[in-house]
């Protein structure tokens, strides 16, 4: 509109002083040309500039849950520390050598770990790690474990999320809706057959064949305390361990509807983002 209103103005001055106006029109349509051409650059200058804020935001999204993850494995090696009588040697401390290989393949620094190590046996304030266990609709059961500072204030916080969701917390008593077991998840190697006969040598009490995303794996199933042993032995016979973890398997699970589902889901999410929550257990379908 600015442009035609600039070519008007310049016909209507030819007109008034007897000039053809012709050679005035062609050349402010260069001037405009040349005005749009640069107006265009310039679009395309800050398209780039904002495809850049959304790949620094996305960044910045992705280095939030990597500092988050991070705090609670610091967490979780004061807790394993701590419980073992101070004892930061992981070549001593099973449980703290597990945390540490998965800190490790979180891309954890080796000088954050070492760090941990060595201010974790001064630490002043003692981290505490615990459960609460969460009660939701048709018999849904989340099981939070946490590690923090502060039992009383963080359970007082868990309420508070609890009330905006329509959930509670429960007795311990439901605990016995999940077997707690060492979790070993490997690479195919063999046939099921050969690795029930590995199982039996590790000491293990399971191994079951599983697909996800479209990969078999084994998962060989121990009790928690022997779980870094069971895992040690494994890879001793060449399995390739993907994972290894102390988890809540639930017996039974539960069907929610879509939006008691969503709501769950939207729970989840609020106590992931818990920087003293270490980790969700829970019996939804």
């Amino acid at each position: 509109m600015l442009d035609q209103v600039r070519v008007t103005g310049i016909i209507q001055r030819c007109i008034r002083y007897s000039i053809h106006p012709g050679p005035m029109i062609n050349f402010a349509r260069s001037l405009i040309t040349r005005q749009l051409i640069i107006s265009s650059k310039c679009s395309k200058r800050h398209a780039g500039h904002s495809k850049w804020s959304n790949i620094k935001h996305d960044k910045a999204i992705i280095d939030a849950k990597r500092a988050l993850n991070f705090h609670k494995l610091r967490r979780l090696m004061f807790v394993a520390i701590a419980e073992a009588n101070n004892n930061a040697d992981p070549s001593t401390n099973s449980r703290l050598a597990q945390i540490i290989e998965t800190a490790k393949k979180a891309a954890m620094p080796a000088a954050t770990i070492n760090n941990v190590l060595k201010t974790a046996t001064a630490a002043k304030t003692l981290t505490t790690h615990g459960r609460v266990d969460l009660r939701g609709p048709s018999g849904a059961v989340i099981l939070v474990e946490y590690a923090c500072d502060n039992a009383i204030q963080f359970k007082m916080s868990i309420n508070t999320l609890l009330r905006k969701f329509g959930w509670s917390t429960t007795d311990p008593g439901v605990a016995h809706l999940f077997d707690y077991k060492g979790v070993i998840t490997t690479e195919i190697q063999g046939d099921l057959g050969l690795a029930t006969d590995h199982a039996i040598q590790v000491d293990a009490e399971d191994v079951q064949e599983v697909e996800h995303n479209d990969i078999k794996e084994y998962k060989f199933y121990c009790e928690p305390n022997v779980l870094f042993n069971v895992k040690q032995r494994l890879l001793d016979m060449n399995y390739k361990v993907k994972s290894a973890e102390a988890l809540y398997i639930p017996r039974t699970l539960v069907n929610l509807s879509d939006s008691e589902l969503s709501i769950a889901i939207g729970l989840c999410e609020k106590l992931e983002a818990n920087e003293d929550v270490v980790r969700l257990h829970d019996n939804i379908a």
